[in-house]
């Protein structure tokens, strides 16, 4: 038996197993003392926020936009550029980009 990514290192003298009729029992023992969270070690994968300057108001929504389209898949980062084009095409034609289409 072998796994990887353990929570902690193992003592391979203080590890047993036992064979019954319905199950299997393995017994780790651990090269030092204290409680295991789990079994396996389990990286954070959630991101903290970003920092963001309290001067600026839209740099909070910049960076949302921003990880929503890093961490998207492919119909949301198109989605975000049309969106974007969009809004930069009404700008530059004089338009406000927020006011509601007819």
């Amino acid at each position: 038996l072998y796994l990887s990514n353990l929570h902690g290192s193992v003592d391979a003298q203080r590890c047993s197993h036992r064979v019954k009729s319905d199950m299997i029992i393995v017994t780790l023992g651990k090269s030092s003392a204290g409680n295991w969270a789990s079994l396996e070690y389990k990286v954070d994968k959630k991101k903290p926020p970003p920092e963001t300057p309290k001067d600026d108001p839209q740099a909070g929504i910049m960076n949302l936009m921003r990880n929503m389209y890093e961490e998207g898949d492919d119909d949301m980062k198109r989605n975000i550029n049309k969106a974007w084009r969009e809004a930069q095409d009404k700008q530059s034609a004089g338009v406000d980009p927020l006011e509601e289409d007819d």
